[in-house]
Order: structure tokens, then sequence, then C-alpha cells
């Protein structure tokens, strides 16, 4: 699998030539289902756009290609952040996976090289990660890779958070 910064492909590249259409096509009512409200729905050229500069305006957007069919199959978020109190950075994390590629090992994929890019940058922080607690897959993705779940952000959130602490 490739993962890289999603405006970094080449000319030759895909997903170079129709960001918009590979949002449309990876963002689909059941994989935003478990999404923020404002995240589901269909989505037309123009709002897969707004999209596009929402993700752009707020952190780092990694696009994932299938090593065996080159074709774009899931989407990395990062948001950072600095902790006030350590100095440390830290990343939220959300990832989204292409209906076609659900049950095929890339979640767990496309997190644990994160996390190994992570380890070999040095980085020290915590990686976060909120999952709407009826999405075991996602919550198995999360443990796999030795994220541990803690109590939710707000009372009355459907959101479980997932931490893991590196350096």
């Amino acid at each position: 699998m490739l993962l890289k910064e999603w405006h970094s492909f080449g000319s030759t590249e895909r997903a170079k030539s129709d960001l918009t259409g590979v949002v449309i096509s990876i963002l689909t009512e059941p994989v935003t289902r478990s999404l923020p409200l404002a995240w589901q729905g269909d989505y037309s050229t123009n709002r897969a756009a707004d999209w596009i500069h929402e993700r752009d305006s707020e952190g780092t957007t990694l696009l994932a290609i299938s090593a065996e069919t080159s074709q774009p199959v899931g989407l990395m978020i990062l948001y950072e952040i600095e902790d006030i109190e350590t100095g440390d950075e830290d990343i939220r994390l959300g990832y989204l996976l292409a209906e076609s590629a659900w049950g095929s090992g890339m979640a767990t994929e496309m997190v644990s090289g994160f996390l190994d890019w992570c380890r070999s940058q040095d980085f020290h922080g915590t990686i976060t990660a909120g999952v709407e607690r009826d999405n075991q897959a996602s919550r198995r993705v999360l443990e796999k890779n030795g994220l541990n779940s803690g109590p939710t952000e707000t009372s009355g959130s459907t959101e479980t958070i997932y931490r893991l602490r590196l350096g």
C-alpha cells in the first residue's frame, strides 16, 4: 500500500487527476454512517471539493493507494496539537476506508504503517483516535495497533477515545 499526502501525487499517478472523484468514491453512505453528522450523506463534486478544502485547512490528509489495484482505497486524516504542559506534539488520527477494501486488513496496515513512521521519526507524543462505540471493526484496528481505550471526551458521547503514547 502506498500512503502519502493527497496533494503530492505526480501527474502520472491516478489520484492526482481527480481528487474530488476519489473523495466521492470513498465517502459513501456506509463509510460515513458512524462519522460526524456533517460528514454524512451524498457527496457532489462541490461538496467533495469543500470537504477537501476543510481537511486542508485543519491538518494533513494522506491518501492510501492499493498496491494490488493501484486504486485509492482510503484516507488518513491527521491533526497536530501541541501539549502545552509537556511541549510534546500530539496527533489526532482519523481514517476512512472505501467499502471495497473493508475486511482486507488495509485499515490495520494503514495505521500500523503510520505508527512505524512515527517511531522512525523519533516522535514523542500521543496518538489519539476517536471511534463510535458501535464501530467494532475500527475499534479492533486500533487495538491491534496498540492503542488503548479510555474515557470519552464528553459526557453523553457515543465515541470511545483510544490513545498510544510514543517516545
